[in-house]
């Protein structure tokens, strides 16, 4: 009995630990989506889930709100989740509502978007801002982990991927960005992904130390450039 009395007990503790430590925001309306960073900053579970449960948002709405950028720091493993049947941010050819993405200095934390997909991002005179904007604002190259799974990214011009690092002279194996199972339709642009290195002038050969995986995914009618100086690239199984 008291045998029984332990595990019940040691499974209660495990329950409570996972409770405190990770957390689920459901995002139902679009003022829940448009405070999305400020949950984000403000939350200090060890693992944050925001769950988008509706097919479609439309993102002009942050254009009215006048809400330029998403910014938030990886102090946590957040995932962006859409629901199973797929999640639509549609940009509306415009740009507001973008995500400005800054690493800390805590290591082992990730930044995960699964089953959404971006269409119709334009920045239009403003080339410089990209859908994503990925910031690594310490010496350790390591903190900056994203992933993309099952995501497909849809007729969006100029940039979609702008990082900019403090590269240290440790080189990189694993990829800081990866796209597992994703499409890519339709897109136009000259720098499609751009890597920055602050202290460039001190490294050679920047394409070690910052690795992107493109993994099973597709690559429809676009028209985009890759840089291949400032980043290495790894493509399995990916269809063109």
């Amino acid at each position: 009995m008291k045998r029984i009395l332990y595990w019940i007990t040691a499974c209660f503790t495990i329950i409570q630990i996972l409770t405190v430590y990770s957390k689920t925001v459901t995002i139902k309306d679009y003022e829940t989506f448009l405070n999305l960073a400020s949950i984000i900053n403000n939350d200090v579970d060890d693992t944050l889930i925001i769950d988008f449960v509706e097919n479609y948002y439309d993102m002009e709405l942050f254009r009215e709100k006048l809400i330029s950028y998403h910014e938030f720091y990886i102090e946590k493993n957040i995932i962006f989740k859409g629901n199973e049947n797929g999640t639509i941010f549609d940009f509306i050819n415009d740009s507001f509502g973008y995500f400005k993405i800054i690493s800390s200095n805590i290591k082992g934390k990730r930044v995960r978007f699964e089953n959404i997909t971006f269409k119709d991002f334009n920045p239009s005179s403003q080339s410089y801002i990209g859908l994503f904007n990925f910031y690594n604002n310490n010496n350790s190259i390591d903190s900056l982990k994203v992933e993309f799974y099952n995501c497909s990214f849809i007729h969006n011009i100029v940039t979609n991927f702008s990082i900019m690092i403090t590269s240290t002279k440790l080189s990189i194996t694993e990829p800081q960005l990866t796209f597992d199972k994703c499409d890519f339709y339709n897109n136009d642009g000259k720098d499609y992904i751009i890597v920055i290195h602050k202290n460039s002038y001190a490294l050679d050969e920047l394409y070690k130390y910052f690795n992107i995986l493109f993994k099973d995914c597709n690559f429809i009618d676009n028209n985009i450039s890759l840089q291949l100086y400032n980043n290495g690239y790894v493509f399995e199984n990916c269809k063109y």
